[in-house]
């Protein structure tokens, strides 16, 4: 069996990606206390992208159009998401059979955009 994530994601494989990116955005929402937003998930070679849509309030879209705002914004979600994210670093990891090298969050408020990424590393080996 390959260690190398698939090429082209079986149903099962795009099944758990999703639940993991759904678990994603709940944890945001209950952390961020707005329950809105939209979530697509994406598998490359390299990474896992979980894409949060449509988070932001009309007020911090607002904020995140001044520079001060901006950073505070992004300080705050980075704060809060590389807290989820890591919880989820394991899940991850079994899924794509590679170690996460890093997570890193990219914040774009005039987007209503927050990716997570998780950066993968080596292969490790597959013991199933």
């Amino acid at each position: 069996m390959s260690n190398s994530p698939p090429t082209t994601l079986m149903p099962k494989h795009t099944a758990a990606l999703d639940y993991i990116g759904w678990e994603i955005l709940t944890a945001w929402q209950e952390a961020h206390g707005a329950l809105i937003g939209t979530v697509a998930c994406d598998w490359e070679p390299q990474r896992i992208i979980i894409r949060l849509n449509d988070v932001f309030s009309l007020a911090e879209i607002n904020l995140g159009q001044h520079p001060q705002g901006h950073v505070l914004l992004e300080q705050y979600v980075r704060e809060l998401l590389s807290e989820i994210c890591r919880q989820y670093t394991t899940a991850v990891r079994q899924l794509a059979h590679h170690t996460v090298a890093k997570t890193t969050i990219h914040v774009d408020p005039a987007a209503n955009l927050i990716l997570c990424v998780f950066v993968l590393e080596q292969t490790i080996k597959y013991e199933g």
